[in-house]
Parts: structure tokens; sequence; C-alpha cells
């Protein structure tokens, strides 16, 4: 019987290769914020090594502007504070937008936007639906991390894309992510001007950069994932935490769009794969 958790989110697990590399120093990062050449030069060096790191998903040249941020999620909330117009989204998508705006998908409002998750958050597995809009999109890719090398093609209406750590090494607690963006964001851009971005967090990203791949974390675990799915009869997903199925069994999972998406992180844990307790590495 497969183990699994009562939450309905996406939890990746704590491993000890993570845990080494964080817990030695992370960087000097008590520094003064008037360093500016010093810490211009740590962030533009740091997300050009992203680009580089990712670029076998996504060719990120047209975004020519990128800002340290908060995790995916605070990518979605600038966007949303620069945008205030109605949202398209698809059905079982991650709710943030919604919580933050209710009323997006109101008929009476015209769509002036989009914001599509790929990997899809509903499944965990890329698609192409983004191919279809014609306006503005904010693309999330947050479950790049735990996925091979699959490309993402670049469509003329994706204006931002969003990236986090969280998913794929479990570093929830850092806020560690990348906002890119075809054009300036203001608020942001002065944002930077007074080096108000989160430096250690920077670093954190750095670390894991310097010693993994994009895709370490899918072939680590994808022979497990796809064993576990044998076993129980469940659909693997492009992100290794994740498996669908259509069982009613599994309803308590269900998503928006009818998916019942499985977090495989527990049965990770139950295997030797990882923890979910700091007190295991």
């Amino acid at each position: 019987m497969i183990k699994l958790g009562p939450e309905k989110a996406v939890y990746s697990v704590l491993l000890p290769e993570v845990k080494k590399i964080l817990t030695e120093s992370i960087g000097e990062y008590y520094i003064h914020t008037a360093d500016k050449d010093r810490l211009d030069k740590f962030r533009c060096d740091t997300i050009d090594k992203f680009r580089y790191w990712v670029k076998d998903i996504i060719d990120l040249t047209e975004f020519k502007h990128a800002y340290p941020v908060n995790g995916a999620t605070g990518t979605i909330e600038q966007w949303l504070l620069d945008n205030p117009g109605n949202i398209l989204q698809l059905p079982g998508e991650y709710g943030w937008a919604k919580v933050q705006r209710p009323w997006i998908g109101d008929i009476n409002k015209p769509l002036e936007t989009a914001y599509i998750s790929n990997p899809f958050s509903a499944t965990g597995s890329f698609h192409n639906s983004h191919k279809n809009i014609k306006i503005p999109t904010l693309l999330d890719c947050a479950f790049v991390g735990s996925t091979e090398k699959k490309r993402i093609e670049i469509t003329p209406n994706i204006k931002s894309i969003a990236f986090s750590f969280s998913k794929g090494f479990s570093v929830n607690l850092f806020r560690t992510g990348f906002m890119f963006s075809k054009e300036p964001v203001p608020a942001l851009e002065m944002w930077l001007g007074f080096n108000y971005y989160n430096y250690a967090s920077m670093n954190v990203a750095d670390k894991i950069m310097n010693n993994f791949s994009i895709d370490y974390i899918y072939n680590k675990f994808r022979p497990t994932q796809l064993e576990i799915c044998e076993e129980n009869n469940l659909l693997p997903s492009d992100c290794v935490f994740l498996a669908t199925s259509t069982d009613p069994k599994y309803d308590h999972y269900k998503r928006g769009d009818g998916t019942n998406r499985i977090c495989l992180s527990r049965e990770y844990e139950r295997r030797g794969l990882g923890t979910f307790n700091l007190s295991n590495l």
C-alpha cells in the first residue's frame, strides 16, 4: 500500500547532499547594501549562471530583465500588481492568483492577460496550452528542477517567466526564485537600485547550481517513481514528485480540472529516499 500524506500540496523531500552544501556557509551576506559593485556583480553572475543552467529546457535570451524574487509566488504577486485586469487561467491551476483576485474568470470582464504553469500545476507534466493564447502571458515554471530536460517553446505571448528552487530541492523556506521579463519591471528596477533583494537566497541558488544539474533530481527519483506507479496503477508525472490517477479512492487529491494529483514524497521517505524529518539526515 502506497504511503500518502493528508496534504494536497506538492512537496519534495529533504536530501543529505543538499543539506551538506547549505549547512556550510551560504555566503558572506552580512554586508552593506551600499556595497553596490559587489552586490550587482554577484546578482548578475548568478542570474547568468541560471540562464545557462536551465538552457536545455527554456531559452531565456529574449528575457533581458531578471530579478531575484521570493520564489515563483513572488513573481506572481508582482505580476498581479502590474496587471490589474481579468486573467485567463486553466482549471486546476496553482491557486495563488485566484486567492489574490477572487473574481478571476468573471465572464463580464474582458480577459487581458493569462497565467499558465508549465509543467502544469494540476499534473506536473509539460503541455503546449500556452501556444494557443494571444494575450500577454505569465509562464510559471516552478516545477522545472524536478523534471527531465524537455524543451518548453517560447511563444510571442509569453512576456514574463517565473522560476523557483522549492519544488526540486526543498529549499522552500529560503524563498529562492527568479522573475524573467521581456520588459523592465519598474518596481523591481527601483528595488535593485537599492539592492533590496534576498542576498542569502541568491547564495542558496548559487550553491545548488554549482553542485547539481537541472535534471539531478529527476535522474535521482525517476526509477523509483516508475516503480511506485507500476505497483499502484498510477500515471507518472513529468515532475518526479507527482503521479495522477482517475481512481475515486484518490479523490481527496482532486484538482479543479478533475485530476487526482498525488504527491509521492511520503512514499519516497518510506523507501529511504529522502525524508521529511531533519533529524534523519
